[in-house]
This record gives structure tokens, sequence and C-alpha cells, in this order.
């Protein structure tokens, strides 16, 4: 490894590990070097990592005469520069022109991470532009080449790009999934910022879906410890979001059950009767109690309907109960948001706020 590569992989790592300050100090000082500008490749390099961090410092003013110097050079990797600079001044539509450039010009090249880049970059373009739907397609692009070429720093952001989509569309669940995901990548590769970026992006989604205290939680979560001057960026996302809870806590819950009346109040749906239905309220109720919490064939058989599980009678009664559950329940039965499943069972989504009433009707 060359004295150049050494530098550049000490930037890496300041930034991986959120010194933004020291990285973009040692970027800086290779960009003052005169040998680095006769070195286009490494010259690109360090400009891309100072701009990162400027972009979390929020400093952009300091590297502006290493972008200029960008603009002298053609090529795929300086488009890219280029397109993050305008990203970060809210130029969406240049940004994506620099990046569609990129790609045009790249094709033929060997360089998969570049491409990978691209496409992250592309999507992330398309998104602030609300152009969701090609947004997803290049996001699965992402996935599946970050994947394969075991890139994961660009995998874990990828994944917050498809959770974004997630729950614009109010795939809170899903969302979620992916957020944790792309958590677990970050936590593995020591990748300090995106861990902190994916805490954010859990506390914004529960905020969309109108849980402020978890969205409180995570996204205080997210800044402890962060001094706020070596963290701007970071902090004032995260103001942002608290600053969409204003006054008290007072939750309205996502279900108020009341059990003495097998009545509902389902946030997002309204008032629900039961009736006669005693067999769903149980199952609902054994599901309330225990939000998040996995429940096998077997334990629903024996806990709800109080038999042995027999998969030849009871596979197909379950399937039922929960489907006329949902319909019931879910404001969307197409895309539940309360009953889910996974491979260890039927639960109640863990972020649901559920109250409990007796005597007096659900109103």
């Amino acid at each position: 490894m060359s004295e150049t590569q050494q530098k550049l992989e000490l930037v890496r790592l300041y930034y991986r590990q959120g010194s933004f300050q020291k990285s973009l100090s040692a970027a800086l000082e290779v960009l003052d070097q005169p040998e680095t500008r006769k070195e286009e490749s490494a010259y690109l390099q360090f400009a891309r990592m100072a701009l990162q961090n400027a972009l979390e410092l929020n400093r952009l003013s300091e590297v502006t005469p290493y972008i200029d110097e960008v603009r002298k050079i053609q090529g795929p990797w300086a488009d890219f520069v280029l397109g993050i600079w305008e990203l970060g001044h809210a130029q969406a539509d240049k940004g994506q022109h620099y990046f569609e450039e990129a790609l045009k010009n790249s094709i033929g090249d060997v360089n998969h991470e570049l491409t990978c880049r691209l496409l992250h970059a592309l999507a992330s373009a398309k998104l602030w532009k609300k152009e969701n739907s090609e947004a997803e397609a290049l996001i699965e692009k992402v996935l599946f080449l970050s994947k394969e070429l075991q890139l994961d720093e660009i995998r874990a952001s990828g994944l917050i790009l498809k959770a974004n989509t997630l729950s614009s569309s109010q795939k809170i669940e899903e969302a979620l999934e992916t957020l944790w995901e792309s958590y677990e990548i970050a936590k593995r590769g020591f990748y300090f910022n995106i861990q902190a970026n994916v805490l954010l992006y859990i506390a914004n989604v529960y905020r969309l879906s109108g849980n402020t205290k978890l969205m409180q939680t995570y996204a205080n979560v997210a800044i402890k410890g962060l001094d706020e001057d070596k963290f701007p960026r970071i902090h004032q996302l995260a103001k942002g979001i608290l600053s969409s809870a204003q006054g008290p806590i007072k939750m309205e819950p996502d279900l108020r059950i009341n059990v003495d009346q097998l009545k509902a109040r389902v946030r997002g749906k309204g008032f629900i009767e039961f009736g006669h239905q005693h067999i769903l309220f149980d199952l609902l109720m054994l599901l309330a109690m225990h939000p998040g919490k996995r429940f096998s064939k077997e334990q629903l058989i024996g806990r709800v309907w109080k038999q042995m599980y027999d998969p030849s009678t009871h596979d197909n009664l379950i399937y039922v109960s929960v489907k006329r559950l949902r319909n019931i329940l879910e404001p969307d039965e197409a895309s539940p948001i309360f009953v889910l499943r996974d491979r260890q069972g039927y639960y109640l989504a863990p972020q649901a706020v559920v109250e409990m009433a007796e005597g007096d009707e659900v109103r």
C-alpha cells in the first residue's frame, strides 16, 4: 500500500468513526500538497472525503476551492463528487444530471464500487424529488450489487433509502425492520455515522406512525453523548424531528380495547365491534397484551382455542381467523400494520400503543 493510499485509509477511518474534524483536516492536508494535484484519481478521492466531512460539519465553504479544482477534471468520479456537491446545496436536478452523466460515461468501467455509489446517489436525488417509483428500482439494484460485492457501507445506506420509501407508503413495520438490518450492518463495520443516522430515521418513522414517545426516545438516543459542535448535521436533524412534538406528550393509542364490551377503537379506522366473535376478540387480546411477542400455531391453538394443535385441522383455522381479524381491525387489510407474522409466529406490531378500558364504552 502506497503512502497516499495509507493516508486515504486513515481519512476514511476517521470518517467512519465519526471523527469528522480529524478526517476533514487530514484530507485537506493531502489536497494542499502540489503532488496530489498531479494525481487526479487520488485528488478526487480525497476531495470526496473532504466533501462528505464538510457536509457533516455544515462547513461546505471550506471545500469550495477544491471543488473548483474537481470541475477541471473529466470522468465519472469527478461527476460523482460534483453531484454530491449539488445535493449538498439542495440542487437535486443538478445532482441527478451529474450522476446520470457519470453512469453513462462509466459504461464498460470495471469499477463496480463507483457504479454502486452512483446508483445510490441517483436514488437519493430521485427521493429528494419525490420520484419514489424510480428511486425504488435504483435502490433494489444498489442492494443487490452491494451485497454481491460486500460493500457494507453502501448496503447499510441503501437500506436507509429503502426504509424511506417504505415509511412514505405507511409500511411502518417493514421500514423499521429494514432500518434495524441497516443498523446491524453498520454496527458490525463500526460505521458510527450510519448508526446515528439509522436511529434518527427510526425516530422519524415513529413520528410518521404517530408514536411520539418512541420518536423522542430514539431521537435522543441518536444524539446522546454527541457534542453538537462536532456533530452539527446530526443534531440539526434530531432537532427537526423533536420539534414536531410540542408540549407534553399525550399519546393517542393505536388500539383502545374495551375488555368488557368486546369493542375497540382503532386509530386510522375508527370504532369497531366484535359482537359474538369471541374467538377473534380473544385472539386480539392475546396479541395485544404482549406487543412484539411471537406466538406459534401451537401456542395460539392452546391459549385461544384451548385445544391440542393438529396441523391438518388447525392450520387453516388459524389462517382464516387471522384473515378475519385483519379484516375487522386493519385500516388496510392488504398492508397490515397491527397483526403481523414472521418465521417465529404471529404477533402484534411492537410499536403499537395499546390501551385497555373496562366498564365504560370505548369512545
